[in-house]
């Protein structure tokens, strides 16, 4: 018996979400709080090893301010319940 599947995936969303997210590539609050937080917590906990999953990661802004030998993974999820 085939069972119908309901489409959860992110991409029917996705170009409504870049356009949203374009227009706030300058938020203040991502450059001044949010990003060096994440940062400052990495440096806690150097792990020249280990790498970063980021779930939800969006646009991936996290991603271009990470030192460029960090292992990064970065998946968009969106969690219907």
């Amino acid at each position: 018996m085939k069972k119908n599947k309901q489409d959860t995936s992110w991409e029917s969303s996705s170009a409504w979400y870049d356009k949203l997210v374009s227009k706030f590539k300058d938020i203040t609050i991502i450059k001044k709080i949010i990003i060096p937080g994440i940062l400052a917590l990495l440096e806690q906990y150097p792990d020249p090893d280990g790498f970063l999953l980021d779930l939800a990661c969006g646009q991936g802004v996290l991603a271009r301010h990470l030192p460029r030998q960090m292992k990064y993974i970065g998946k968009r999820c969106f969690l219907l319940l």
